[in-house]
C-alpha cells in the first residue's frame, strides 16, 4: 500500500483594508490630540505668567503725591518706602494686589 499524502495550499489571508485606514486613523488621532494638548499648555503657561507681580522696572500711576520706592529681598520681602503715608499706604496696596492677583 502506497500512502499517498494530500496537501493544501491556502493562499494567504488578504489584509483587510479598513484595518490599515483605522491604523491611520488612530495615528492622526494621537497626533491631534498631541499637539491640542501642546498648544493648549503653551496657552495655559503665557496665561499664568502674565499674571506673575513686576518685580522690576518703573510703573507710572495715578493717585501719588511722591515717588514711592518698593523694594523685595532675596525672600521676597517687601519694603515701602515714600514721603507720606497715604503714598506708602497706595504703595503696598498695589504690591498686595500685584501678589495676589494670580490667586484670582
Amino acid at each position: 500500500m502506497s500512502s499517498v499524502e494530500h496537501s493544501t495550499v491556502v493562499p494567504p489571508r488578504p489584509r483587510r483594508r479598513w484595518l490599515r485606514w483605522l491604523g491611520r486613523a488612530v495615528l492622526v488621532l494621537v497626533a491631534v490630540v498631541v499637539v491640542a494638548l501642546l498648544a493648549g499648555g503653551l496657552w495655559l503657561r503665557s496665561q499664568l505668567r502674565g499674571s506673575l507681580p513686576r518685580v522690576e522696572g518703573r510703573v507710572g500711576v495715578d493717585g501719588l503725591e511722591a515717588p514711592v520706592s518698593i523694594a523685595r529681598d532675596d525672600l521676597g520681602v517687601v519694603t515701602v518706602s515714600g514721603a507720606s503715608r497715604a503714598d506708602v499706604a497706595y504703595g503696598l496696596g498695589f504690591v498686595h494686589a500685584q501678589d495676589r492677583l494670580w490667586q484670582m
